[in-house]
């Protein structure tokens, strides 16, 4: 193999590195759009209705859905790619007692709080993971040519 082949193999193997960070960007944009979308619609990451808010809450003058009222725990969510690869998603205090509920108050879980990942999520990383290696190879264009 030449030393210019070579370079170029190295050069090559470097962008396919650099995918798994380009999935988590991508992915990350597209879960926090899921995220709003659910709270909109007042449903859990799986697509499951929270439980509806109690009849002394909605007296005094909450509204459905339920954790939308004044919007700071939903503006305060933020989805991230971490260095490398990954994804991080923080929210402000008091989201443990929704997600979790309390003995006074059901769950409605604003993230996944189980094992496997919502069918939603999945697809944005598949997609984000398609989209990010199609841009890779494009741009990589033919090695061995």
């Amino acid at each position: 193999m030449s030393r210019r082949r070579f370079a170029d193999l190295a050069a090559s193997l470097r962008k396919l590195s650099e995918i798994p960070a380009q999935v988590a960007a991508g992915a990350s944009e597209k879960i926090a759009a899921q995220v709003q979308e659910d709270f909109d619609a007042g449903l859990d990451p799986f697509g499951n209705a929270w439980e509806p808010l109690a009849e002394a809450t909605l007296a005094k003058g909450r509204h459905a859905p339920p954790l939308t009222d004044s919007g700071a725990m939903r503006d305060s969510i933020d989805v991230r790619p971490m260095q490398g690869a990954g994804i991080s998603i923080t929210i402000d205090d008091p989201a443990v007692h929704h997600q979790y509920g309390t003995m006074y108050m059901p769950a409605r879980p604003i993230i996944p709080n189980r094992s496997d990942l919502p069918d939603s999520w999945r697809r944005a990383i598949a997609d984000a993971a398609e989209e990010a290696f199609e841009r890779t190879t494009s741009a990589m264009g033919a090695f061995g040519e």
